[in-house]
């Protein structure tokens, strides 16, 4: 009798201990640390009672803390991360413009992490969800936090002052709050506007994109009298590409284009199964780069000095791009983001891995442009086609 509670016990510990490590992978805080002790505790007590286990004892302990982890795991598919319940609208401008981007919070935040995870890889590989936490929760204990969401939100202030009066500019996002779902909701409870421009802030027609025109299109199919124009991505945009151009030529100012190699580089996440068949989207993608390249070329810049990383094992190629570059004896070296206004946390922090890895091994100096939405030209590229789908005239 004895004999079967410690059987018991043990694996009903086992199980307890796999949930503590998954908790431990996830978490951060006061609820990690008390993970960590609550684990450490289990281990010495398996470690002091080795010995009192069968081969047939620790197959059920190794069983019971596989069970645990599974468990773990599924239940952080039962997360609530649908937190917004309302989206604040004051409308003062017969117009709502509403620019929408992918989003990030400023800093790890577990439910957070866990919204974007479910939208990136089916629920039914739940098992890796830790994974993908670990690495969203090490990328923002080593860079600190995200730009994202302050620069998406610096763009919808400077876009509101340069359209001025008629136009009420709302910011809200794909992957965080506020949601961008909310906005119409809100809008058709309250009657707060009989003309949207909704303004997609991508690159391309991802499926993302896609997904947020279908949602938008589908919610506002009961209300006619509500009417809707959407803005189309921006891989077509000559100022963003201009910009660019403009944006590297002045941190170059001081020394010859021919001593400079260039990586032009898509860093959208390797993993995100939504994208990873996108062809069209990619195809734009790599005709932004390609246009960037033209006007580097045409601006001195060499040809064979400029490198275009896309979708393909990026981190590799990048290696490989910083090493062909080196033999080239260039002393400079920008790598620029061209998908997004700004990196996403999981990407950035990659990137950086790579430049310091390729610092120690060449002698070279390394600078990374992590987007194009900190400069003028975005703002000026989204005013020119609201205020063009705007002057195309409305259903009055």
């Amino acid at each position: 009798m004895v004999k079967s509670k410690f059987k018991l016990g043990g694996l009903v510990s086992s199980i307890i201990l796999g949930i503590l490590i998954i908790i431990c992978i996830v978490s951060t805080g006061i609820m990690e640390r008390i993970s960590i002790i609550s684990a450490t505790l289990l281990i010495c007590y398996f470690i002091r009672n080795f010995n009192k286990y069968t081969i047939k004892g620790l197959i059920s302990l190794f069983l019971g803390f596989v069970l645990g982890t599974q468990i773990a795991c599924y239940s952080l598919t039962l997360v609530n991360t649908d937190k917004q319940k309302s989206y604040d609208i004051t409308p003062s401008s017969e117009i709502a413009v509403l620019l929408i981007y992918p989003g990030e919070p400023e800093s790890y935040n577990l439910s957070n992490a866990v919204e974007i995870i479910k939208k990136r890889i089916p629920v039914i590989e739940a098992f890796s969800f830790p994974f993908y936490l670990l690495n969203n929760k090490i990328a923002y204990e080593k860079i600190g936090f995200s730009r994202y969401n302050e620069i998406s939100k610096k763009i919808g202030e400077q876009l509101s002052l340069n359209l001025d009066e008629g136009y009420d500019v709302y910011v809200a996002y794909y992957y965080t709050q506020p949601n961008y779902k909310y906005f119409l909701k809100e809008v058709f409870e309250n009657n707060s506007y009989k003309k949207i421009i909704v303004a997609p802030v991508y690159l391309s027609e991802s499926k993302e994109y896609l997904e947020i025109i279908s949602d938008l299109e589908m919610q506002n199919a009961s209300r006619r009298d509500i009417q809707i124009k959407y803005v189309a991505p921006l891989w077509e945009s000559e100022k963003i590409t201009k910009g660019i151009l403009l944006q590297i030529n002045k941190m170059n100012a001081k020394q010859n284009k021919t001593d400079l190699g260039i990586i032009l580089t898509d860093l959208r996440i390797d993993n995100n199964t939504k994208q990873q068949n996108d062809l069209n989207a990619r195809n734009q993608e790599r005709v932004f780069m390609e246009r960037i390249a033209l006007l580097l070329i045409e601006a001195g810049y060499e040809e064979r000095k400029i490198k275009l990383v896309d979708f393909h094992d990026k981190e590799k190629a990048l290696e490989e791009s910083i090493a062909e570059l080196q033999q080239y004896g260039v002393s400079d070296i920008y790598i620029i983001g061209i998908n997004d206004i700004w990196c996403l946390i999981n990407e950035s922090y990659k990137v950086n891995k790579i430049i310091n890895k390729m610092r120690e091994r060449y002698d070279l100096r390394l600078s990374y442009v992590e987007g194009w939405g900190i400069d003028k030209w975005v703002v000026e590229e989204l005013e020119f086609r609201i205020r063009f789908l705007n002057v195309q005239g409305w259903n009055d």
